[in-house]
């Protein structure tokens, strides 16, 4: 009861114990945190930046199980902290798990940090720079704000943000290589389809948007460049505010 009244996450059994048995605990400890506001004891937190952990949860933990609680915390109240606290123990790299033939001049071993950055921009976004970014005032009155997205595009716009560095990236699979974002989604984590589609669509517009963006501050009546953004928002249909979101996350 006390941990309760303190708002504390603390297991009855030795952490690593009680992990290493069961470790979507570990995940579950990092969801229950994040939508009920309560803190990790320390002695937990320190347990899942253990190797130990990061090892059960790959090795013990179906796939399926997994992404089923990574969308829990990307649909509950506060996917930002769920994300950072899956990056400061180190699990980060086991959710979003890329094959081992990616060599690092390819990929950066820091790609994590990367995505990180831009999952903390987009959470610190207002309607006023991303209004900016067009130079379009009328923009400004159909975007929302993050928390008040439903919780299926909150948790698109988040999915695809801890996966932006990976995006020009592939694999060897079968007849042709597949996309790296695709082999996240759907091998490592078992997503579906959909998710794929949806996650490649805003990256690609986000990356146009961004490109846009960058490039109007000196080029403000370019038509052409207007035009390029005015597509880029059609193809994005209904979320194209998610797009833009992402791209405001990934401008310096």
């Amino acid at each position: 009861m006390k941990d309760l009244n303190d708002r504390i996450i603390r297991t009855p059994l030795p952490p690593l114990q009680t992990m290493t048995d069961d470790p979507l605990r570990a995940l579950r400890a990092i969801r229950f945190a994040c939508r009920f506001d309560f803190q990790l004891d320390k002695e937990l937190e320190d347990t899942l930046s253990m190797g130990e952990v990061r090892q059960a949860l790959s090795s013990k933990v179906s796939k399926e199980r997994v992404y089923t609680e990574l969308n829990g915390m990307l649909t509950g109240p506060n996917p930002r902290r769920s994300l950072e606290l899956l990056h400061s123990c180190g699990m980060f790299g086991v959710i979003f798990s890329v094959p081992e033939t990616i060599k690092e001049d390819q990929l950066d071993p820091s790609w994590t940090s990367k995505a990180m950055a831009v999952v903390r921009k987009i959470s610190s976004l207002d309607h006023q720079t991303l209004s900016q970014m067009l130079r379009k005032e009328d923009v400004q009155q159909q975007l929302v704000a993050l928390h008040s997205l439903s919780p299926e595009w909150r948790r698109l716009v988040f999915l695809a943000a801890a996966l932006t560095p990976l995006r020009s990236l592939s694999v060897e699979g079968g007849k042709k290589p597949l996309p790296l974002i695709e082999h996240v989604i759907r091998v490592a984590l078992k997503g579906t389809i959909k998710d794929v589609q949806e996650v490649s669509v805003l990256l690609d517009c986000s990356e146009e948007l961004r490109q846009v963006a960058a490039s109007l501050p000196a080029h403000r009546e370019d038509v052409e460049l207007k035009l390029r953004a005015a597509k880029c928002l059609r193809r994005g249909g209904e979320q194209w505010r998610l797009a833009l979101v992402l791209a405001a996350g990934e401008l310096s």
